[in-house]
């Protein structure tokens, strides 16, 4: 049947469905033809198959075309019917029309009027399936952009909550299909975590699948105890808003809602290889307060500058006053450190380092963005005040440490600079140092199609991964990843534009498993698609 205009023509004499089966050519017009000889049987297929228009006599065995008329436009009201009878009676026709029977004929029908029927029902049916396609890819749309349109309210709802009326509030959760209650609230910031080394990257996709998981796996987890909605608030955060059960006791239900939510967080971690941390806020009562809950849950993430990544951490684990001073900041260890750097005593510098982050772990009282000011001005300090500091270019620096979101991930990446700096006090280190990147770069241009890692390329040069980044930066000029990516385009182009090979050859060819992820790669380094450059290239 398919797209085929589906007719049925029913009446006890055979001959005048046959006629009118065979006196057109009606596979050509678009038109499938089914007959019957009897109301019953033809009401049986019409339950079935739900045809757009029938033909039927009125008086005929088992079941007459009124009735087939009447009880088949129960289920389908948009069966057009065209009743065909030799009695002159007004009464049917009056009945038919009641039925909504669009067209009455008297016997002799001649076969172009019936002909011109059809031809009408058939222009009327391929209008409403036009009709029926556009709202359908209008609702796919619809549903397709709805995440998106969910996550654009729930950011403006949270400038305006207190404005908000129930009213206004129970129509948008509909059209967006939030299925919440309006009362009682906890909202929790899901984060995922900055990757921290040069090695390691993730493309818009991946974060978006990542997103994607968070929000399903979060409401399938947490639907039972939380009725819970995901909302993506911006590239690295999605939101979970959740009602609570007013009767239970807050302490349990804090207790349930950190172990849920600290299963969603390694099942993820499992999945992807990725790290999350999870800020909770407070419960409110009435959601014209829910800004208050997510605020909280930001302010309760913001620790993980000192716990480090993967942590959960709710607002109510918090001192109850974050202080805008840094009391106990150890300035002291800025002037041992850096006294240390330019006399050259690399054991000295990092045993100060050392000691400098230990007392940082301490401050949790005071506020992340605080330590940060004040380590970033010490970073100015070490630049101006140690030999070889002011090679360093200022910006790129401070570009890498905004990079750090812990503590962990800044100690980690200070000892590769201080590491490189305490070296460069000594003309034999530099160009010992300048001697392994230069082998290290050697062997990516050679070895590209491999897993060249930062740790692998660490151990093969037997140096830190934070010194061996930090160095092949300031040697080479760009980062490691950022230069192997350069080397395997940069072939890639070649073996496009030289040979017979196809894309997937390529990426293999050139260290890249996933077609996909190396076309994306390509295009943002050339602008162009794979097979565009190829194409190109060969005219």
């Amino acid at each position: 049947m398919g797209d085929y205009f589906q007719l049925v023509l029913v009446d006890d004499k055979k001959d005048i469905v046959q006629g009118i089966a065979a006196g057109v050519d009606w596979r050509e017009k678009g038109v499938e033809v089914t007959c019957f000889y009897n109301g019953r049987d033809a009401l049986a297929h019409i339950l079935e198959h739900h045809p757009d228009m029938v033909i039927t006599d009125i008086r005929m065995p088992y079941l007459d075309g009124l009735e087939l008329a009447k009880e088949a436009t129960k289920v389908y009201g948009d069966i057009r019917f065209i009743i065909l009878t030799g009695y002159d009676d007004f009464s049917y026709a009056r009945e038919a029309l009641r039925l909504g029977v669009v067209e009455y004929l008297s016997k002799p029908v001649r076969l172009e009027a019936i002909e011109e029927l059809v031809d009408k029902g058939l222009e009327l049916a391929r209008k409403k399936r036009q009709e029926k396609q556009g709202q359908a890819a209008i609702k796919r749309q619809y549903k397709k952009s709805l995440p998106s349109l969910r996550s654009q309210w729930f950011t403006a709802f949270l400038r305006r909550s207190q404005d908000a009326g129930k009213k206004e509030l129970e129509e948008k959760f509909k059209e967006l299909e939030i299925s919440l209650s309006l009362e009682n609230f906890v909202a929790a910031v899901v984060e995922l975590d900055v990757m921290e080394r040069d090695d390691q990257s993730e493309t818009e996709e991946d974060v978006s699948l990542i997103h994607y998981a968070i929000e399903n796996i979060g409401k399938e987890l947490l639907e039972k105890e939380f009725p819970c909605e995901a909302f993506r608030c911006s590239a690295r955060r999605t939101v979970l808003l959740m009602n609570y059960e007013e009767e239970k006791n807050p302490i349990v239900s804090q207790y349930e809602l950190y172990s849920l939510l600290a299963r969603l967080q390694k099942m993820i971690e499992s999945y992807f290889h990725v790290s999350l941390s999870v800020g909770i806020g407070g419960r409110y009562p009435s959601i014209s307060d829910i800004s208050r809950s997510y605020t909280q849950a930001v302010e309760a993430l913001e620790q993980k500058f000192y716990s480090g990544r993967g942590s959960i951490l709710s607002i109510f684990d918090m001192p109850d006053q974050m202080k805008e001073s840094a009391d106990g900041y150890p300035y002291e260890c800025q002037d041992e450190l850096i006294a240390a750097v330019r006399k050259g005593s690399l054991e000295e510098g990092l045993g100060v380092l050392g000691a400098y982050f230990q007392v940082l772990r301490k401050l949790t009282s005071t506020r992340p963005a605080v330590i940060r000011d004040k380590m970033a001005h010490f970073l100015l300090r070490i630049c101006h005040e140690c030999e070889n500091g002011e090679e360093i270019k200022i910006a790129d620096l401070l570009n890498e440490f905004e990079k750090r979101k812990t503590l962990d991930g800044i100690e980690e990446w200070m000892t590769g600079f201080i590491t490189y700096l305490t070296n460069q006090a000594e003309e034999q280190a530099v160009s010992d140092i300048r001697r392994n990147i230069l082998k290290v770069k050697a062997y990516i241009d050679e070895n590209f199609a491999e897993n060249v890692s930062l740790k692998k390329m660490s151990e093969f040069v037997y140096i830190s991964q934070s010194y061996l980044s930090f160095s092949f930066k300031e040697i080479v000029g760009t980062n490691f990843n950022d230069y192997v990516t350069r080397v395997r385009m940069e072939r890639a182009k070649e073996l496009l534009c030289s040979s017979d090979y196809k894309v997937y050859e390529v990426c293999e060819m050139v260290g890249y498993r996933d077609k996909k992820y190396f076309s994306d790669l390509f295009k943002k380094y050339t602008g162009m698609l794979p097979k565009e450059w190829s194409r190109k290239e060969s005219q």
